[in-house]
C-alpha cells in the first residue's frame, strides 16, 4: 500500500471521524503532490465521504491561511513572552519552556485570529479574487544559459 493510502487510513480517516459528529462529508485541502492523485488513495476518500480538494499550483503559499494569519502572530506573541519574562529575570529554559511557549500559542490562536486568516486568504468567506491574476500564469525560466554540476573534465588529484 502507498504512503499516502496508508496515512489517509490510518491518520487522517481516525482522528477526523471521532469528531465528525454531523455525519457530514469531510474536507480534505491537499497540495498536488503525487502521492495524493493516486487511484488507491482517491478511492479510499471516496468511500469513507472524504472531500478531496487540491490546490492550484503556483498558488499555495496564498492559500495556507495558518501560515499567513497565525503563525505571525504567534511570533509577535512569543517574542513579547520572552521580553517579559527576561524583564523578570525569568530564564526560559527547557524545564519551563512550554509553560511560556504555550502562554503565547493561547493568545495568538484565537477564533477571531484562526477566522480572519482563512478570511484573508479567501477560503471562507470564498472570496476567489485574494489571488491575482497574473498569480495562475505560468513559471517563467530565468536561467539562460547550461550549467553542469561538475566540471567536464576532473583535475587530477596529487
Amino acid at each position: 500500500m502507498e504512503l499516502g493510502r496508508k496515512w489517509l487510513e490510518k491518520d487522517f480517516n481516525p482522528a477526523t471521524a471521532v469528531r465528525n459528529i454531523s455525519g457530514h462529508p469531510c474536507l480534505l485541502i491537499l497540495d498536488r503532490h503525487n502521492s495524493h492523485c493516486t487511484y488507491s488513495f482517491c478511492a479510499y476518500a471516496a468511500l469513507h465521504s472524504i472531500i478531496i480538494f487540491c490546490l492550484i499550483p503556483h498558488t499555495i503559499h496564498r492559500c495556507q491561511p495558518c501560515d499567513v494569519g497565525v503563525f505571525g502572530p504567534l511570533n509577535s506573541t512569543w517574542k513579547a513572552q520572552v521580553n517579559t519574562t527576561s524583564q523578570k529575570c525569568v530564564w526560559i529554559r527547557k524545564n519551563n519552556l512550554l509553560l511560556y511557549y504555550h502562554a503565547a500559542q493561547q493568545q495568538a490562536f484565537t477564533k477571531k485570529t484562526i477566522k480572519a486568516a482563512f478570511c484573508k486568504m479567501g477560503i471562507h468567506p470564498f472570496n476567489p479574487s485574494v489571488i491575482k491574476d497574473k498569480a495562475y500564469a505560468p513559471a517563467l525560466n530565468s536561467t539562460t544559459t547550461a550549467a553542469q554540476p561538475v566540471p567536464a573534465t576532473l583535475t587530477t588529484l596529487l
